[in-house]
């Protein structure tokens, strides 16, 4: 999504569909497009507050990730199936797929599903209780990949591994990395 794209989306769509009342919250993942000098001042002059979720939690934070993707998912694959048995001779293209995504949309964007994921997610209501402790640990992904693989090749036994495991358990445990954007 370019620029200019989310620019449309926000005052074509959003302002327009979001009502009267002010002010309003818009909850975006922290993609390059939400972060438009243009669109920022517009939200700002709106009474929009917009706030971008932190990179790399929204399978955490998001609504859409946490609860409505995988019913999303599985009516698409569904409503597939049965177009594709009803109709052996098309295939899923440009002319077919609108119709397919129409039905999948009007079979889960519900709004006790919609609800739900923001239940899911603490954003509403507001706390933690939903997200795991082990969210809060630090994405440390290059320590991890080096602890397991010199664990791999090592001829550690199964309980030095356990270990050293452990360890960098309770390491990680010590950190938080999202206490700021959740209180």
């Amino acid at each position: 999504m370019n620029d200019d794209i989310g620019v449309q989306w926000f005052t074509k769509v959003f302002i327009k569909n979001c009502g009267e009342v002010r002010p309003q919250l818009l909850i975006l993942d922290s993609h390059q497009s939400h972060e438009v000098l243009e669109m920022l001042e517009l939200a700002e002059k709106e009474r929009i507050h917009i706030h971008a979720l932190p990179p790399l939690t929204t399978h955490m934070l998001q609504p859409l990730d946490r609860v409505v993707f995988k019913p999303m998912k599985t009516a698409y694959k569904r409503h597939c199936t049965e177009f594709l048995a009803a109709n052996p001779d098309k295939t899923i293209n440009k002319m077919t797929w609108p119709g397919l995504q129409r039905q999948t949309w009007a079979a889960t964007m519900r709004q006790e599903l919609l609800q739900k994921s923001f239940c899911a997610t603490s954003i509403y209501p507001l706390g933690r209780t939903k997200i795991p402790e082990s969210a809060y640990l630090p994405c440390d992904t290059m320590h991890s990949i080096t602890v397991t693989q010199a664990e791999d090749c090592s001829m550690n036994t199964g309980q030095e591994q356990e270990q050293n495991f452990k360890r960098n358990q309770q390491t990680h445990q010590k950190r938080w990395i999202l206490s700021s954007c959740l209180s």
